[in-house]
């Protein structure tokens, strides 16, 4: 499925990094889920914690670990019902109509169609279906991340909200404070966790393990795609 933010292009590069260190018994942690495109490759790991401040998206992964099934067609006239009514519709549904079928996965950026017809609710179901096969014994949670109760000695994996991005909005405006974020990373590194963080700007104490150059679908002016590099930190 779609999804603003979405790593489904970089998990492969960032995946075998986490997997050098983490252990059998430990636990492996996401406190910014997303949609699951890291998380997934962990399918075979016993202890996956996946948090996501999102509760829509959560529900609706929730729905899906319990055996419910999208729907494979949503029409304009009933994605626009879903979003003019959405607080009287079950949240799972409207999770996978307001994202699913919403330009490039962003909640309400209108209906998402193509000139070659392509079916996006097909596409969001067919991959929710795929994605959830490999999560059905992952926790899920959605609270605030500084909220989230974290075992000893965890891998975490965090994809926050970049500084200088749409991160989590309100009233218009980036609600998401960076700089408490990197205060609580380094709160988590004193008490013993290993951590990776995804940015586009790192502390000069957390290292950089890995650097790829993106084409940013968001960032898109006047036709043309911005390049932004992607960096992997951890305080390994």
């Amino acid at each position: 499925m779609h999804y603003i933010g979405s790593k489904s292009k970089l998990a492969k590069f960032i995946v075998p990094h986490i997997k050098k260190v983490l252990q059998p018994h430990q636990f492996y942690v996401e406190p910014f889920f997303g949609v699951g495109s890291v998380a997934k490759y962990f399918y075979y790991h016993p202890n996956v914690i996946c948090n996501y401040i999102n509760s829509d998206i959560i529900s609706l992964f929730v729905k899906l670990q319990s055996g419910w099934i999208p729907p494979t067609k949503i029409t304009k006239e009933q994605y626009y019902h879903v979003k003019n009514n959405e607080k009287n519709c079950p949240v799972h549904e409207r999770a996978f109509v307001l994202y699913g079928c919403s330009f490039a996965g962003k909640k309400n950026a209108g209906y998402a169609f193509s000139n070659d017809k392509t079916n996006y609710a097909e596409q969001a179901t067919i991959s929710l279906l795929r994605r959830i096969k490999l999560m059905k014994h992952f926790a899920f949670e959605s609270v605030d991340y500084r909220e989230l109760e974290i075992p000893d000695n965890s891998i975490i994996y965090c994809d926050p909200p970049y500084s200088g991005t749409l991160g989590y909005e309100k009233n218009g405006k980036n609600s998401f404070d960076t700089s408490a974020f990197w205060n609580w990373c380094d709160d988590m590194a004193k008490k013993g966790h290993k951590i990776f963080v995804s940015e586009y700007n790192i502390p000069e104490h957390w290292k950089v393990i890995m650097k790829k150059t993106v084409k940013c679908y968001m960032d898109k002016t006047k036709g043309k795609y911005k390049s932004r590099v992607e960096l992997l930190a951890t305080n390994l």
